[in-house]
């Protein structure tokens, strides 16, 4: 991805090797592409400069590959609320930061 590949580059390289069906190798990958791109973590370019790699660059020998294992994402956002606040100007009398209540009406 950060080497700038298509979706189809990426493909080609992940079935070299691993070991695992186009289709399943592909549905995952698709998967976790549309996962990062819905975390804002990666994105569509419009001024896509083509980007030459040669497969042998990523691939193993047929009798080396390795077996596939779909990709995830693990998202922790129990400290979200805390990593949200400003400290400057958010903060109680002892200098701490602190969430705004929220009125329960």
């Amino acid at each position: 991805i950060h080497k700038g590949l298509s979706g189809q580059a990426i493909l080609e390289r992940l079935t070299t090797k691993y070991d695992g069906s186009t289709e399943e190798i592909s549905g995952s990958i698709k998967k976790f592409l549309s996962r990062l791109i819905e975390e804002d973590l990666i994105f569509f370019s419009t001024s896509h400069t083509e980007v030459n790699h040669t497969k042998s660059e990523y691939s193993l020998p047929t009798n080396q590959k390795v077996p596939f294992y779909e990709p995830v994402i693990e998202k922790f956002a129990d400290l979200e609320e805390l990593l949200l606040l400003d400290p400057v100007h958010e903060v109680d009398d002892y200098g701490w930061p602190r969430a705004q209540v929220k009125d329960q009406n």
